[in-house]
């Protein structure tokens, strides 16, 4: 490995370091060009995923440092031996689940909140922040198929309320239109109570966050119209440092909640998980007195507690 293929190497392993997190390949060539490692090319980009490879297998770099989400690993073999294992485990999940119990966030909240994304490759970002506000992500991957808006209608309708979803794409000739389209369908077609709030990526983000850009594909049929509007620089949302976007994303979030409900949350909860506590040890279920733990208030803030690689 050359010198300067060592450099950029070390560049990639502070920006992982950084976040504490898998970055996908996209992400890490920003930031590689952010710090001046590499330059703003298309080759530089290509290049750096050969490199990026040959230093894992070479064990130069942490082989978890990136995520492939586009494939899938799927199914595996069942994880007890033994009836005895079986049995345990089971029962600990039951002796364990008023603990385990949680209130749901939005329940009673005027209004739901979806978090759609444009990439799949910042799957794992966004999914960290929505876990923990107890927010639906939907991974758009694009433009959504028709398939993808019908499953999300039926949830959307399923609840009952005013349903925002919060829009996230690229500054493209496409990911400026993408909004548009999903908000016609849920208007036009299913007719279902949504708004749809684009959060980013918005001209005036794109000068506050110093957003790296790069050429517009004119093979895209609507670059000439956003070319003439917009001028030929796009920017991408993997352009945006981890810990910015986190913040944006909670921030939109969280301009939906009813406070006074979202403070109320923990003592529902709290008071849920004593209920079921009661029916555990009145099931008939002999235990031993240290078997089942009492029931903890639980203070924890959500908001501010607890993520592809395009090789």
């Amino acid at each position: 490995m050359t010198e300067r293929e060592q450099k950029i190497v070390n560049a990639a392993k502070v920006a992982y370091e950084t976040y504490g997190t898998q970055l996908s390949l996209r992400q890490i060539f920003y930031r590689l060009v952010a710090s001046r490692a590499i330059d703003k090319t298309e080759s530089q980009y290509k290049g750096l995923s050969a490199l990026l490879e040959k230093a894992r297998k070479l064990r130069l770099i942490d082989s978890s440092m990136m995520e492939d989400r586009t494939r899938k690993y799927l199914a595996g073999d069942d994880p007890f031996e033994t009836a005895e294992q079986h049995y345990r485990g089971w029962r600990r999940a039951f002796l364990d689940c008023a603990n385990l119990y949680k209130y749901p966030r939005w329940k009673d909240q005027p209004e739901v909140v979806q978090v759609w994304c444009e990439k799949q490759a910042l799957e794992r970002l966004f999914s960290s922040v929505c876990v923990r506000l107890k927010v639906r992500l939907g991974v758009c991957k694009g433009y959504p198929s028709f398939t993808f808006l019908q499953e999300a209608n039926r949830t959307i309708r399923a609840e009952g309320k005013p349903v925002t979803i919060l829009y996230f794409g690229d500054w493209d000739p496409s990911g400026l239109d993408i909004d548009r389209h999903i908000a016609e369908e849920f208007g036009d077609f299913f007719r279902s109570n949504v708004t749809v709030e684009r959060i980013s990526i918005t001209e005036e983000q794109i000068e506050e966050y110093e957003l790296i850009s790069a050429p517009a594909k004119k093979s895209d049929a609507r670059a000439n119209g956003f070319i003439a509007e917009h001028g030929d620089e796009v920017y991408e949302l993997a352009a945006f440092e981890p810990d910015d976007m986190t913040a944006i994303i909670e921030e939109a979030v969280m301009e939906h909640v009813d406070k006074s409900i979202w403070d109320d949350h923990s003592r529902r909860q709290n008071e849920f998980r004593k209920e079921i506590l009661e029916m555990v040890k009145g099931s008939g279920l002999t235990v031993e007195e240290d078997e089942i733990e009492e029931i903890e208030d639980d203070d924890e803030d959500e908001s501010e507690g607890e993520e592809e690689d395009e090789e």
